[in-house]
């Protein structure tokens, strides 16, 4: 009897140990995120674990040893272009803002405390800030009032958003609201509304988005988007804006945005051209620059 049970006891630790080994076989070599009790973040790949310490290898540090009792947290299905991912670069002064491409929108906000202004060729600007992590607040002006007291377009909008499924499928919601700062004639204030769809992680997405304009007691004719970008290197995304807008009076059917998008440590930077290409464009087929910096506010 004594036999039987030692040959148990023997088989449920070699069949323990195998599941350990299996275990700790099938995380080595995998990319994680390691979160220090102080708030920083290494990503790389395992090398080792022990009970006591973890051992990963770096990019940019090499192999790095760390004491678990240092360790906050560990993701071993850590995602390029997560919120993991997105606060590593953010630590280092890089930040994408995936809550937006060149105009159009996405399926995810800024962050609560997040925040930028935009500038896009010179005249428009536009300050942006992250009120939860899934509200978020905007204000804009074309400062035309510089030359000669012009009248000046000024705007305020909201966003909604929430992630359907994390990281992979985000919506969200909004609206804006216009006027003419200094326009002597009475102004019906316009008011946009739009709804989208992202698919993808914060750093490869394709996002569907469906807008309504409503003025002097009238909505607008459609105006569908197809937007994305996808990260070809550490800090550098290809990028889309593609505006389809439908209705009888309208010049243009598609207005398409290409370029791309560079990260610097405090700012990031658009660029690339606007074609637009429909109706009534007798002069056949121009090009216009797009160029667009934004410069980040708070976390």
């Amino acid at each position: 009897m004594k036999i039987y049970l030692s040959l148990f006891f023997a088989l449920i630790i070699s069949l323990s140990y195998n599941n350990v080994y299996a275990q700790a076989k099938k995380h080595t070599k995998k990319t994680i995120a390691v979160t220090t009790t102080d708030g920083n973040i290494y990503i790389g790949k395992l090398l080792k674990e022990t009970k006591k310490i973890i051992r990963i290898k770096t990019e940019s540090a090499g192999n790095l040893t760390i004491k678990k009792k240092k360790i906050k947290s560990i993701d071993f299905d850590y995602i390029p272009g997560s919120d993991i991912a997105a606060d590593h670069e953010s630590k280092k002064g890089y930040k994408d803002y995936p809550s937006r491409y060149f105009m159009g929108t996405s399926g995810y906000n800024l962050k609560k405390g997040e925040g930028y202004y935009a500038n896009i060729g010179i005249f428009f600007n536009e300050f942006n800030y992250g009120i939860t992590d899934y509200f978020s607040a905007g204000i804009g002006v074309v400062p035309l009032f510089l030359f000669a007291g012009a009248p000046s377009p000024v705007w305020l909008k909201t966003k909604f958003s929430y992630p359907v499924v994390k990281n992979k499928f985000n919506i969200s919601g909004g609206i804006m609201a216009g006027t003419i700062v200094g326009y002597d004639v009475d102004f019906v204030v316009p008011v946009m509304f739009y709804a989208a769809g992202t698919y993808g992680s914060r750093d490869n997405n394709i996002t569907l988005s469906l807008n309504y304009g409503y003025f002097d007691a009238e909505f607008s004719p459609a105006i569908f988007t197809v937007g994305g970008k996808y990260k070809i290197t550490r800090r550098t995304f290809i990028m889309s804006d593609n505006y389809f807008i439908l209705g009888p009076d309208i010049d243009f059917g598609l207005i398409s945005t290409i370029g791309a998008r560079t990260l610097f440590k405090g700012l990031s930077l658009d660029y690339g051209a606007t074609i637009p290409i429909g109706q009534g464009l007798d002069a056949g087929l121009f090009i216009l620059p797009y160029l667009g910096i934004k410069v980040g506010v708070g976390k």
